[in-house]
């Protein structure tokens, strides 16, 4: 009622004054159900397999409802009813009864009544699929499958069928007629797996989500040259160059791999206030020049994570690996180096020093082996920051690559030396660290045997990432965003191959022992009882390392790894298109491929289920080029028809069987023919086939 002579929206022209401006949220209480929208992320496809080559086949796509199934009656027989009321009451007993005595009590009289027939007590119950009890018709109309009414049948318990959309016909969105042949013999596609092969990754893109495409139908593709570009706003939390919320695909037409745009429309810079400046200069592929800005004309804007409509003839899907939105920071996966290949492949392992040759693949297999690093997320907040950096850790032989303060002592500070260093490579920062040095399973402080309370980094310790300095909002800011876990799996810990320290034995130079999950190696002879202790005690208190042990690592000195997490879409993110890759013109390479030109069915039977009617029969020339003129002869050499073969990416021509340049002449009679392909090219020889007519 408050809405009567209100306007809802300042779009409807209100006089000042009238709109209501009251926000109204939450479920309607007379419509306690939410619409899930128009694409709720559940994906189907179908693939029909069972199909013959050259026949026509039609698919329709249908929306339907369950219906709702009908209610049932529950019957309990209850007997013989007898019961006591009063004599003011008796008006009210459901059932038929007779009057087997009257007493009084207090005053007041009683009935003792009995029931002339047994008690029936109905309920009904309805089906789960029917939670609010919705009763259908009394009766229903049933139709056959071209939807016309068959018969009425009454509906007493009152269900309802399933109700489903129209099939469509020829031209509707939901409906398609196809025959399953073959692309031109002198064209290719690229496997839809090399997606780098139609969807170019932008040199200065930064998210590592997925793209995928699908050809719908090869008739609509159009050769265009493309730029997708992410567009997305900046979150609050976000690191700053980080835009990745509330994403969106634009693609437009371009002249050239440089990404100009085909087509633009001006706006003038000086007529534009400070929020429509704001707002049209960041759209994808917009520039100034000479006082306006430029913006492209977009064919197309779809979200990021949905597959798009039909598009020059694909369908494509661009899509952050992570989720924007969780409600816990998932698991870290990293983009490479999580096989030996890819680690190999992409240097995932080098040197610091860049002047030195690449890793050879066995040296890359020992680290890919021995050293497997895991990162995650502190929390949520961590993970909203939209980090999408990637971190260098260098490795040193020795315990010389960093150091964290875990106290002091009567002596002074006591420091933690790692045998790394990290550094964020988005900021170029160091990352500032700590350890709890809690042992190898970061157990506590009294896991002593696991290297617990040593002052030693100990494998498996976690590395909290405590000072990651970032920009956010335009300032720095000192972020504690992840842990790293850096477990090393040969050489180290009891089994290994080695022996476990035993503190009743000496040891000569270059024995190796493990100690607390330690690799060790004496660097001189080794007393009974001196222990394996970290490289800056100093036993004697004199500044100098005497002690005979130092920690064995399975890398290198000043190697590094760079740990790569996955990575959110951001805006400006860009992919280059040329759809001329979609039927690309490949020419016919060799006899082989003129081979594979067929007459199907051959021989042609009259009772081939390739016809279409009695008067309208057809074969089919299968494997041609895009372009070829073919002419039919007898085997006394009469000529029969020639037709030209012209088609952009279809490699498949029909005939019907009947002589002339019109294929309007008499049908052909039974018997063996042959055929001549000519080819557009002007190289390639001409083909020679036959085939065979059988009535």
């Amino acid at each position: 009622e408050e809405d009567e002579d209100h306007c809802i929206y300042d779009e409807e022209e209100c006089e000042s004054g009238l709109t209501r401006d009251i926000s109204i949220n939450g479920l309607d209480p007379l419509a306690p159900r939410f619409s899930l929208g128009y694409d709720s992320g559940i994906e189907y496809s179908f693939v029909d397999s069972n199909v013959i080559d050259g026949v026509r086949y039609s698919y329709t796509v249908t929306a339907y409802d369950i219906g709702f199934d009908p209610f049932d009656l529950e019957m309990d027989n209850l007997g013989i009813a007898t019961d006591t009321v009063l004599i003011d009451t008796i008006e009210n007993i459901p059932y038929s009864y007779v009057v087997d005595s009257i007493y009084y009590v207090g005053g007041c009289m009683y009935y003792r009544i009995i029931s002339y027939n047994e008690i029936i007590m109905m309920d009904t119950l309805w089906t789960t699929t029917n939670p609010d009890e919705f009763l259908g018709p009394d009766s229903i109309i049933y139709y056959n499958e071209e939807g016309a009414a068959i018969r009425k049948a009454g509906n007493p318990n009152r269900g309802y069928y399933s109700l489903e959309s129209e099939k469509g016909v020829s031209g509707d969105n939901n409906f398609i007629t196809v025959i399953p042949g073959y692309t031109a013999l002198d064209i290719s596609f690229p496997d839809a797996s090399n997606i780098e092969a139609l969807f170019k990754t932008g040199s200065q893109n930064i998210g590592t989500g997925v793209r995928e495409y699908f050809i719908v139908d090869r008739t609509k593709i159009v050769q265009d040259q493309l730029i997708y570009e992410i567009q997305a706003e900046q979150g609050r939390d976000a690191m700053d160059g980080m835009a990745c919320e509330d994403p969106y695909v634009y693609g437009y037409v371009v002249m050239d791999s440089a990404g100009t745009p085909l087509t633009t429309k001006p706006f003038v810079q000086d007529d534009l206030g400070f929020l429509e400046e704001d707002s049209i200069s960041g759209l994808p592929g917009t520039i100034l020049e000479n006082g306006s800005y430029l913006v492209p004309e977009y064919d197309i804007i779809t979200p990021v994570g949905q597959w798009s409509n039909q598009f020059k003839g694909i369908r494509f899907k661009i899509q952050n690996t992570l989720k924007l939105n969780p409600s816990s920071p998932p698991d870290i996966s990293l983009d490479a180096g999580q096989d030996f290949e890819d680690a190999y492949r992409m240097e995932i392992w080098s040197w610091v020093d860049t002047t030195k040759p690449p890793l050879d693949s066995a040296a890359v297999l020992e680290l890919f082996s021995s050293v497997l690093p895991v990162l995650s997320y502190t929390n949520i907040s961590s993970y909203k920051r939209r980090l999408n950096s990637d971190y260098m850790i260098e490795f040193f032989d020795s315990p010389v690559g960093d150091s964290i303060k875990l106290g002091e002592d009567n002596n002074g500070p006591i420091y933690m030396y790692t045998p790394f260093r990290i550094t964020n490579l988005f900021t170029n920062k160091k990352v500032g660290l700590n350890c709890n040095d809690f042992g190898a399973n970061n157990d506590g402080p009294q896991a002593t045997s696991d290297g617990a309370g040593d002052y030693v980094w100990t494998r498996g310790e976690d590395i909290l990432m405590q000072e990651d300095t970032i920009k956010i909002a335009g300032e720095w800011e000192s972020t504690y965003n992840y842990n790293l876990n850096l477990n090393l799996v040969r050489g180290f810990g009891p089994g290994f191959n080695m022996r476990e320290y035993d503190e009743l034995k000496s040891y000569d130079t270059g024995d190796t022992v493990s100690y607390k999950q330690m690799s060790w190696v004496a660097n001189l002879p080794v007393a009974a009882g001196t222990i394996p202790l970290s490289k800056h005690n100093d036993l004697a208190d004199d500044g100098e390392r005497d002690n005979p042990w130092s920690i064995v690592y399975p890398w290198p000195d000043s190697i590094k790894f760079v740990l790569s997490p996955q990575k959110f879409f951001v805006d400006g993110d860009n992919w280059f298109s040329d759809m001329a890759a979609l039927g690309k013109e490949v020419g016919i390479a060799d006899s082989i491929k003129l081979d594979t030109i067929k007459v199907v069915p051959n021989p042609y039977k009259a009772s081939s289920q390739f016809n279409e009617s009695k008067n309208n029969r057809k074969i089919r020339f299968t494997h041609l080029p895009k372009k070829c003129r073919i002419s039919v002869y007898t085997l006394t050499g009469e000529h029969v028809t020639t037709f030209d073969h012209e088609e952009e990416f279809d490699g498949n021509a029909w005939w019907n069987l009947r002589s002339g340049n019109n294929q309007d002449g008499p049908e052909i009679a039974p018997g063996l023919y042959f055929y001549i392909v000519q080819f557009a090219d002007g190289i390639t020889k001409d083909h020679i086939g036959k085939f065979a007519v059988v009535r």
